[in-house]
């Protein structure tokens, strides 16, 4: 007995990824490989309208098991998101299954990262082009994160204070920068830039 072919109009999650993957093509992004490694092969198959908040976490539960970085798994639900967000603004769901409150994301990972021994950061500083050396040892010199180094103006400096002032900082979003507030507002941040 054969089943009954498919409806046309039936929009399965493979397509969804193929479509949100086509509109959201960016060069060097790994993030796009996502859906075609972690989503497609166990949820690809499945109607969109089906994808409910008990499939979501079924789902979940087999990332658990296959998936040991905490991390990852959070970009992988992340993507998949997207991709259901995409969907749900073509109107081809109503909400977004992702946000259901049952549907439990992983914890973000609270692992300790470990500073540059002051060697490897010297190393860094002397062999990046010399135009963008400044970021390595403003970054170093101030404790700056990424983005706040990004973010960082020469207006910020107050060479009478020995001041760094953090305003903002340069976060990427969905592939766009944007100016942010930094990471737990503004601050001020003794220098140990050369006065002028």
């Amino acid at each position: 007995m054969q089943s009954a072919p498919a409806e046309p109009h039936l929009v399965h999650v493979a397509d969804a990824a193929e479509a949100y993957t086509l509109a959201n093509a960016r060069p060097a992004s790994s993030s796009l490989a996502i859906p075609w490694l972690h989503i497609v092969p166990h949820l690809g198959q499945l109607p969109l309208k089906s994808i409910t908040a008990a499939e979501l976490r079924k789902y979940t539960a087999k990332l658990e098991a296959t998936v040991s970085s905490v991390d990852y798994r959070r970009g992988i639900l992340s993507e998949l998101s997207s991709v259901l967000e995409a969907a749900v603004d073509d109107k081809r769901l109503v909400r977004n299954p992702m946000h259901a409150k049952s549907v439990r994301w992983p914890k973000a990972s609270r692992e300790r990262r470990e500073a540059w021994s002051l060697v490897t950061a010297l190393g860094v500083r002397d062999v990046i082009s010399p135009r963008h050396r400044i970021a390595v040892v403003v970054g170093l010199g101030c404790g700056l994160r990424q983005g706040e180094v990004f973010g960082a103006s020469p207006e910020d400096i107050d060479y009478a204070r020995g001041v760094l002032h953090v305003r903002r900082q340069v976060q990427a979003i969905s592939g766009r920068l944007y100016f942010a507030l930094p990471k737990g507002g503004r601050r001020h941040v003794p220098s140990t830039c050369p006065a002028q």
